[in-house]
Parts: structure tokens; C-alpha cells; sequence
């Protein structure tokens, strides 16, 4: 799968295309909802969390009032100990995301349908209210992908990739989409997502241009040298 910066598009190898925002609209129109875990859909492509980071997010993570999600744990398997919240990955990936309103209603009604884990307080929990993983996530999303006409090769993660490409086009610079996504450095964001940048040669041009046309357009200040 690669992406075409002058369409604006997914293009998987038998070029069927699906645009980033047809693919989240058609993500949000989906309502299979036989566990709790597929309201996560809107979290991950609006204020995008990974996989370990949605399944550990908590209610104490979200201020409401200051529109935020504070991302600082995630859930994990550990051999002999089973399910259980853990720590993130890197050091940058503790990071507090801005929460959109329309995130923040998703949720609010998410809750409002599905309580939060007993113990853990976790938003997005399975069928029987205990702590979801990628099962039953994966299969969820794999009807809700189907329901929703979305291609085959469409995956979770493209929810990912349809974040960091909305504010790259809003005109976010690397490094707030470095912090947003959680990522080490710039530079394994430039590694992704740097073909997504504008070119900077007509911005450049441009602003030479406008600071060297006064001299060119407007008489200069001083001594006539004519006298």
C-alpha cells in the first residue's frame, strides 16, 4: 500500500483507491456494536492513540474540561500474568493529545451505552465488560469494514495514517505530528509521512521575491547621486 500526496489517497495494488475521509466517514457509519470495543473507531482516526494505548485509555485519562487525553499507559500481555496496564513504549510516547469535541461526544455516549471496566475504569472493554485486546477488536472491525464497503487491505492502523495526514494538510508542522503520534524523533515522522509535506520551492521563491520587490518597485532612500 502507498499513498498518492496529489490524490490525497489509499492505493492498494490492484489501484482501488479510497479516500482518507471517505474512509473514516464510512468508518463512523458502521454501527455494529455486539461488544463494546467498536466505538473506538472514532478515538483512533480523531485523536489517535495506537492499538495498546485505545484498549488501556481510562476514563481518569480524559479531561473534559480542558479537551484533552492524557496517553501514559497501555494495556498489555505479559507471559504467566496475563491482561494488565503497563508502560509505553519510549519516553515520547507519554504525551497528552487535543480532544476534538465530536471525540468527546463519541465517548460520552459510548459510556453512556457501555460502562467502563469495573476495576480499571477502562473505556473500551469486550462482550462481557473485561478488558479488550485485538480480539475482539480485529474481528469487529473486519465486519465493520465489510458493512462499510471499505477495500480488503483496509486495516485499523489506516486510521492512523488518516490522523497524521489531516494535520499534515491542515498545515501542522513535523514536530506537532511527531507529538501527536508519539514518535521518537522527526525524523522517523519525516521517514513516513515526509512525502506529504508541501514543497517548499514556491514558498521560498515567494518569500525572496516579496522581500527583494520593494528595491525593485520603490524609489530608493538617500543621496541622488545624479546631482
Amino acid at each position: 500500500m502507498r499513498v498518492d500526496v496529489t490524490m490525497g489517497q489509499w492505493i492498494d495494488p490492484r489501484s482501488r483507491r479510497v479516500t482518507f475521509k471517505d474512509y473514516a466517514e464510512r468508518w463512523r457509519s458502521v454501527q455494529i456494536r455486539p461488544g463494546q470495543v467498536p466505538g473506538g473507531g472514532a478515538v483512533r482516526g480523531r485523536a489517535r492513540p495506537s492499538a495498546g494505548e485505545l484498549f488501556g485509555l481510562a476514563t481518569d485519562r480524559l479531561e473534559f474540561l480542558e479537551r484533552v487525553v492524557r496517553v501514559d499507559q497501555q494495556l498489555v500481555r505479559v507471559r504467566t500474568k496475563g491482561v494488565m496496564l503497563g508502560p509505553l513504549k519510549t519516553s515520547a510516547s507519554y504525551r497528552s493529545i487535543p480532544l476534538p469535541e465530536v471525540v468527546g461526544q463519541e465517548i460520552a455516549a459510548h459510556l453512556q451505552e457501555w460502562p467502563s471496566h469495573a476495576e480499571l475504569g477502562l473505556i473500551f472493554t469486550n462482550e462481557r465488560g473485561g478488558a479488550s485486546q485485538q480480539y475482539p477488536f480485529g474481528v469487529m472491525f473486519e465486519k465493520a469494514r465489510a458493512k462499510a464497503g471499505l477495500p480488503e487491505w483496509a486495516t485499523p492502523h489506516d486510521l492512523r495514517h488518516f490522523y497524521a495526514s489531516t494535520l499534515i494538510g491542515s498545515g501542522a508542522s513535523i514536530k506537532v505530528v511527531q507529538t501527536r503520534l508519539g514518535h521518537a524523533s522527526a525524523k522517523v515522522t519525516l521517514d513516513v509521512y515526509g512525502h506529504l509535506f508541501r514543497d517548499e520551492d514556491d514558498r521560498t521563491r515567494q518569500a525572496i521575491e516579496s522581500a527583494l520587490s520593494p528595491i525593485n518597485s520603490e524609489p530608493a532612500i538617500g543621496h541622488d547621486l545624479g546631482e
